[in-house]
């Protein structure tokens, strides 16, 4: 993630520097065509549903499955489903 100074953080004014500073991080923090894509684990645990007993999750291709263990999903796969 990028590193951005602003004017309320700093609580003036900035510098002409700090500002190419925020530009500079921007653009060498950008994801851009062609790059690989480095996506964490997201694991989603247990839950009971209207007072049942069982656990239930929804898997990215739309299923449901009931797991003790619980369910993963990478992050990009996470956002797709979120985001639709």
């Amino acid at each position: 993630m990028s590193t951005i100074t602003t004017r309320s953080g700093k609580g003036s004014a900035l510098t002409h520097n700090e500002m190419d500073d925020n530009f500079t991080n921007l653009n060498t923090d950008k994801y851009e065509s062609g790059d690989s894509m480095v996506a964490n684990t997201v694991t989603a645990t247990s839950f009971v549903k209207d007072g049942g007993s069982s656990s239930e999750f929804l898997m990215a291709d739309g299923s449901v499955t009931t797991s003790s263990g619980g369910a993963t999903v990478d992050d990009a796969t996470a956002l797709a489903i979120a985001l639709g």
